[in-house]
């Protein structure tokens, strides 16, 4: 699957005073020697694959540099922008289970929410740190700051969570196992009931509300909210799927309500994403051996070059029709597709029977689309 890139780890540029920039420059050091160092035990053990002794004392010798005790004792020394980043660093780095992630968050949550950058940390804390109850803890915290800014962050990124861990749940009856071990099934349970549900759009509805100018990175948090909403409000299984109008490879304009009465696949793929181009050959044999029967399957292209979407089409790479909607199009940001490839499965009354989440499992979309269709050809006599 194409995921989303983790923002890049960046130390803040510019003079903060003589104490913060040689506090930013021994960081970078460490930092350039924490790298180094794993790229050393890296190679070390790629060459003494079949050698558990040299092995082992490849791991001792990056193990005795006792780098996560290093960096926690850095970062909790000050209470400045390096300390932070620090932090953050720990949460990227080391492992989940590692008591000094643990004082990071903690050290953080205590000192660090008048920080500017304090978003960064919030991300980092949700891709490194959500299965913990450490990560909400922080982030219900960073709810009740006094700056606004922090406030707003620590709440997306608390919905944000709580939508990644449903999502998990709902995809995969092993990630739901680890989840309840990790978090208590009382806790999973009500994630995935409705009220679970409510409770994460609630807070979506303030974050959009209250927040209206706090950007997201490049995007405006109130638009993230108002997408992740429509999302879960519209696009999860059992909802009436939206409408889609858009243009076709040849300029033509068709709407997905042209094909109410089939079944249909609607795909979101493009030729930047690996795991979309693996995943083509599968899905044409398919929309082959499927010719004839109330079923289609339509794609939304996100090449940002035309000509991508045509060679494809003139050289039977794709055997089915898609809308061209470019990088980051309206098509893909209306339906919240920010993992791709992104499959829903809609059956022949327009009701969404299956979506993909954290991955694509095509084989039950080959399956449950085969029972549908069916359905629909059962409901058509």
């Amino acid at each position: 699957m194409c995921l989303l890139l983790l923002a890049v780890f960046v130390l803040p540029k510019g003079a903060d005073g003589q104490q913060v920039g040689s506090r930013n420059r021994e960081l970078s050091e460490m930092i350039a020697e924490h790298e180094a160092a794993s790229v050393r035990m890296r190679d070390e053990l790629k060459a003494a694959a079949d050698n558990d002794d040299a092995s082992t004392a490849a791991r001792n010798r990056y193990s005795s540099k006792k780098f996560p005790e290093r960096f926690i004792k850095f970062a909790t020394a000050e209470n400045d922008s390096a300390s932070l980043d620090a932090c953050r660093y720990i949460l990227r780095t080391f492992r989940v289970s590692n008591k000094q992630r643990l004082a990071a968050i903690k050290h953080v949550t205590e000192h660090h929410f008048d920080q500017p950058r304090i978003d960064e940390f919030f991300l980092q804390l949700v891709h490194s740190d959500g299965l913990k109850p450490a990560a909400d803890v922080c982030l219900k915290a960073g709810m009740n700051a006094k700056r606004a800014a922090t406030r707003a962050h620590a709440a997306y990124q608390l919905a944000r969570m709580q939508i990644q861990r449903r999502d998990r749940c709902l995809d995969s009856d092993e990630e739901r196992k680890i989840h309840e071990e990790s978090l208590g099934k009382a806790t999973i349970d009500r994630l995935l009931s409705r009220d679970g549900l409510k409770e994460i759009e609630t807070l979506l509805e303030t974050i959009r509300d209250t927040y209206p100018e706090e950007k997201y990175f490049d995007y405006s948090l109130k638009d993230r909210a108002t997408q992740d909403l429509f999302m879960l409000q519209h696009l999860e299984v059992g909802c009436q799927a939206p409408n889609i109008t858009g243009k076709d490879s040849t300029g033509t304009t068709f709407s997905l309500q042209d094909f109410r009465g089939k079944v249909v696949v609607i795909c979101f793929w493009a030729h930047w994403c690996g795991a979309c181009i693996e995943s083509l050959p599968d899905e044409t044999a398919f929309v082959r051996r499927m010719a004839g029967r109330p079923f289609t399957w339509l794609g939304v292209n996100g090449d940002e070059e035309l000509a991508l979407l045509r060679k494809a089409e003139r050289a039977s790479t794709v055997n089915f029709r898609s809308w061209h909607d470019g990088n980051a199009g309206p098509i893909s940001t209306q339906w919240n597709a920010w993992s791709w490839p992104a499959i829903y499965l809609i059956d022949h009354e327009g009701i969404i029977q299956y979506k993909s989440r954290t991955f694509v499992n095509l084989k039950k979309v080959f399956t449950d689309a085969e029972k549908l269709t069916r359905k629909a050809e059962m409901a058509g006599k």
